[in-house]
């Protein structure tokens, strides 16, 4: 029964730390956008949220960062997906399958 008890609380570990949240990384349609070299220092920020159910298999929100970098105005664009400390926090409460977990975007540019 120990046995069973760990590797179930080792599986429920791995998919609140990890998760399934898939963000994809496009430019809006039409739009003269251009990824940022290596090494180039971009100046200004904007962040988001990408939000899901299901530990990031089911999501809530739109997934693409199309309309976000359209917000934003940028030509010239860095996308950073990361879990932040927030993202963190909201996953340890994902054993409620219910409770969305986050991914944060930010998108660099000029």
């Amino acid at each position: 029964m120990k046995r069973f008890v760990l590797i179930v609380c080792a599986g429920w570990t791995a998919a609140v730390l990890s998760g399934c949240a898939t963000v994809t990384v496009e430019a809006p349609a039409g739009s003269p956008v251009a990824l940022a070299s290596t090494g180039k220092t971009l100046t200004r920020m904007e962040s988001f949220k990408k939000w899901y159910f299901l530990w990031g298999m089911l999501p809530v929100s739109e997934t693409s960062t199309a309309q976000d970098i359209k917000e934003c105005g940028y030509k010239n664009v860095r996308v950073v997906t990361k879990m932040g400390v927030d993202d963190f926090l909201m996953s340890l409460l994902g054993i409620v399958p219910v409770i969305p977990c986050s991914r944060t975007v930010e998108i660099w540019g000029e």
